[in-house]
């Protein structure tokens, strides 16, 4: 799913957990009693939506996986992630989704051709190039373009923990 490099930034703003507001003890168990699976995380899994995002590094691992490997993870112990599954599975439900298991699936980050999903490719492109500078003009660019881009925002606050990092080790190496 998401790397350490990206699921900080997956809730956005919201409440926190913590012992004197301990959502998670109260929402967790309605949810499972209830039957409802956290779909929203399908939009944030580096292995399907989330390609461009995701540690070069992961991505060569993930790639190198036989069709072997795979099966040997996913099928006796499955996913969260049903449109992963089902992509892996050949269902028509996963037909279009890009999968980094499979070299026919291209990657994908956002859905959409607008401008500000233009604009934010070329953030996500600045941000493996490691000029912070540029990757956050970009994403703030790409939310004024389309404050409601949800995808965004989402990689505007990796853009900003990235700059805030290389700030500290930059920092860090001048003492």
């Amino acid at each position: 799913m998401a790397s350490q490099r990206t699921a900080f930034a997956i809730p956005g703003d919201g409440p926190i957990q913590s012992d004197l507001f301990p959502v998670l003890e109260y929402a967790a168990p309605r949810a499972f009693y209830i039957g409802i699976s956290a779909k929203v995380f399908e939009r944030f899994d580096e292995r399907t939506r989330q390609q461009a995002v995701a540690p070069p590094d992961k991505l060569a691992t993930l790639r190198s996986l036989t069709v072997t490997d795979v099966r040997s993870v996913f099928f006796p112990f499955s996913t969260v992630n049903k449109e992963l599954l089902d992509g892996l599975l050949g269902r028509e439900a996963g037909a279009n989704v890009p999968c980094v298991f499979k070299t026919n699936a291209p990657p994908a980050m956002s859905e959409g051709s607008d401008e500000s999903a233009v604009t934010l490719s070329r953030a996500v492109a600045a941000l493996h190039a490691d000029d912070w500078k540029q990757a956050g003009q970009l994403a703030a660019l790409a939310l004024q373009q389309n404050p409601a881009n949800a995808q965004a925002a989402y990689v505007a606050r990796i853009i900003d923990r990235e700059q805030q990092l290389q700030q500290a080790a930059d920092s860090h190496s001048t003492r």
